[in-house]
């Protein structure tokens, strides 16, 4: 991934990168409209740790945020993206770290319940099979 975003925006001199803190596209979205500079003409990435259904993403929020903010070009980028069927304009990230199952993962700063979200890696949950006796 980083090869692909460094051969993609070295072209451009200085791109605003945007991390979408926990919560995220609200919380984003308002550190976008209290910047005190322009974005028009700027190559802007936008950065998540997860491509999951894709509304935080790649939903209406970014979408509008893509076509509003005058920003020369605006790309996503996600540490991991989920295998997994979306809406038609919520299909892939512009640059994924790792494509994974459509499974709960944690780690590398995501977390299931709060738990293990400082491991250096991604992890998945096994799920426990049921007993005939539903135990």
């Amino acid at each position: 991934m980083k090869m692909a975003i460094t051969e993609t925006l070295g072209r451009y001199g200085n791109p605003f990168i945007l991390v979408v803190p926990i919560g995220g596209l609200f919380p984003a979205a308002q550190i976008v409209s209290r910047l005190d500079f322009p974005l028009e003409g700027r190559t802007v990435i936008v950065i998540d740790d997860i491509l999951d259904e894709g509304p935080t993403l790649l939903g209406g929020g970014f979408l509008d945020f893509r076509n509003e903010s005058g920003a020369h070009k605006v790309y996503g980028a996600v540490l991991a993206e989920k295998k997994r069927a979306r809406e038609p304009d919520v299909q892939h990230a512009d640059f994924t770290g790792v494509t994974i199952e459509d499974r709960y993962v944690c780690g590398c700063g995501m977390d299931y319940k709060g738990y293990p979200r400082n491991v250096p890696g991604v992890l998945f949950f096994i799920e426990k099979k049921k007993a005939n006796n539903g135990y």
